[in-house]
């Protein structure tokens, strides 16, 4: 049962550094389109830890894909920590937000975004098995 509610508590405090990155995002005037198109990923990843945490407080014991997602060094580690990069790049006091200077050396965006997109498929393929691996009952 621990476990359980350390995958939740993982997660909720990674949707909530997602919800500053975001926010940092949405503060940059003139956007760069690479920026715009981290923002599209950071909200997708959301939806996809949005599922992630509802399923990961159930308790279910099918779910164990899931669960090993937060452990640590673990996927979800992974992802808190490229959310913590951007939210420093981004954030207060680092020369962007209303007074935007385009953070990122050349080619670091594509970097982050190929890291975030193998964040989002390991999340999606542990939803993936365990949903197969819930038993199925026949309807007569």
């Amino acid at each position: 049962m621990a476990e359980v509610l350390g995958a939740g508590s993982s997660i909720v405090s990674v949707l909530q550094l997602a919800a500053t990155v975001i926010k940092y995002l949405n503060d940059v005037k003139n956007a760069h389109d690479d920026l715009k198109t981290l923002h599209t990923e950071i909200v997708n990843a959301v939806g996809i830890l949005s599922t992630l945490s509802a399923l990961s407080t159930s308790g279910d014991p099918w779910l164990a894909n899931v669960h090993s997602l937060s452990r640590q060094n673990g996927p979800l580690s992974q992802f808190r920590s490229l959310l913590e990069r951007l939210a420093v790049l981004l954030g207060p006091g680092s020369g962007t937000g209303k007074l935007f200077k385009y953070p990122f050396r050349k080619g670091q965006i594509q970097n982050i975004m190929a890291e975030m997109d193998r964040s989002k498929a390991l999340f999606n393929i542990a939803l993936q098995v365990d949903n197969m691996c819930v038993p199925q009952f026949a309807v007569f």
